[in-house]
């Protein structure tokens, strides 16, 4: 005999088949796809890290009139846990800094020092990079030179390049160490004039993992202001702090 359906199952059977044509379904999307066009714009709508020098980042570091310390890398969430000025008993005044230096090749420390008057009338200023735009063939020579010579006697070196003089300094920091830093001013000014150092081979200014002890020269650090201090990892800025400079006045 054969198999006979109600009419009820033969009508379902055939509604299941058509259901989607008959009904417009499709299958449920996820993701960007399923929100279209706006789903992309949405997708891309998250700006990109902007770069030192744009309107949306402006450069904080040495103010130079040369492009000598062009600054190619971006600001990045990275932070020290701390960085102020420390004075001891004798007026000696030093930077200290509490971060793990330690973890980042060829790193170095730039400090400029914007003068009070300055400061609040609010200024513009870049880092020279110079462990990652300058410490190479013979400059990189030179810093050795006076690395080397510290440990008996002071030495300087200087060169200038794109109407900016660096002085090398060679010398005994206060720690005790053979240590090396570097003046950057323009060319026919002294570095006074233009305040500012950039401290290398971050281990001898070290009291540990963490903390950097760094001696801003009296002669070159008198007046009192803001000083910019940036971290580099070469030639990419990983953080830069703002800090009150006390100067060193008459008493000291």
């Amino acid at each position: 005999m054969p198999l006979r359906l109600p009419l009820v199952a033969i009508t379902f059977i055939i509604l299941s088949v058509l259901r989607g044509p008959l009904f417009g379904a499709e299958p449920e999307k996820s993701g960007p796809a399923a929100k279209g066009v706006d789903g992309a714009k949405a997708a891309s709508a998250e700006p990109a890290p902007a770069e030192f020098g744009s309107d949306e980042a402006k450069p904080d570091g040495f103010d130079l009139n040369a492009a000598v310390g062009r600054l190619k890398s971006s600001k990045t969430t990275v932070h020290p846990n701390s960085v102020f000025v420390a004075t001891e008993r004798t007026g000696r005044r030093t930077l200290s800094i509490d971060y793990r230096w330690q973890m980042h090749p060829k790193a170095s420390v730039e400090v400029r020092l914007v003068p009070s008057e300055r400061a609040a009338r609010g200024t513009t200023v870049v880092p020279v990079c110079f462990a990652g735009e300058q410490m190479k063939g013979k400059i990189q020579e030179k810093v050795y030179k006076c690395l080397d010579s510290a440990e008996t006697q002071d030495m300087v070196e200087s060169f200038t390049k794109d109407k900016m003089v660096y002085r090398i300094v060679g010398a005994k920091n206060s720690l005790g160490r053979a240590a090396v830093y570097v003046l950057p001013y323009n060319e026919g000014e002294e570095p006074e004039q233009r305040p500012g150092a950039v401290f290398l081979q971050l281990d001898a200014w070290s009291l540990g993992d963490h903390e950097l002890s760094l001696d801003l020269p009296r002669d070159v650090f008198k007046a009192k202001g803001l000083l910019f201090v940036w971290f580099l990892r070469g030639e990419k800025v990983l953080w830069e702090e703002k800090v009150a400079w006390p100067g060193y006045g008459i008493e000291n």
